[in-house]
């Protein structure tokens, strides 16, 4: 029984015929201000999340579009951005997608960023928020589609002073990796 488990994922990467969607993000940071200690909802600001897509179509398929949702967002990326003369089946690339603040729901988190508390701090969220993605490949007039979810992390930097209200904040997304702590 054990040998199955191990030889499953080897497998899955001999057989030809799959269609494979990878995924990969970094967490979206986010700066807010101070709120008064008795609130334990933190709104956030929009936030924009950075994806890393790999996708490759099995059995002589191309890709025909990627789709991401976030929250009440949605990207289809189709047509040339996806077939090159090289790879035909497969793709890999990086596209951005922005979420709206209204589109958020508040994050309860009970003495981060409190008036009365002035160092700055900062907090990882995981599964803030959730993507979905799928892949649709086709060849002749067969389609075949794929899907993936994956959580998405929000960095929360508290600023101290004159910052901007949390609906104005700055959001960037981070170039590398980092090892932060949990919530």
């Amino acid at each position: 029984m054990l040998t199955q488990f191990i030889l499953l994922p080897v497998y899955y990467f001999i057989v030809a015929d799959v269609d494979r969607l990878f995924v990969h993000t970094e967490p979206a940071v986010a700066s807010i201000t101070p709120h008064p200690g008795s609130r334990k909802l933190i709104r956030l600001p929009e936030l924009e999340f950075t994806l890393r897509i790999g996708a490759q179509c099995g059995a002589g398929r191309t890709p025909e579009s990627i789709s991401i949702s976030i929250a009440d967002t949605g990207k289809t990326i189709s047509g040339e951005d996806l077939v090159s003369e090289d790879l035909a089946v497969a793709v890999a690339l990086e596209t951005s997608i922005r979420i709206s603040a209204r589109q958020i729901a508040p994050i309860a988190i009970r003495g981060f960023c409190v008036a009365e508390n002035k160092a700055q701090q900062s907090l990882l969220v995981t599964t803030a928020l959730t993507a979905q993605i799928s892949l649709r490949c086709m060849k002749d007039d067969k389609r075949t589609i794929v899907y993936q979810a994956r959580a998405l992390d929000v960095i929360l930097n508290c600023e101290s002073g004159n910052a901007a209200t949390p609906d104005q904040a700055a959001v960037r997304t981070p170039r590398q990796p980092d090892s932060a702590a949990g919530t």
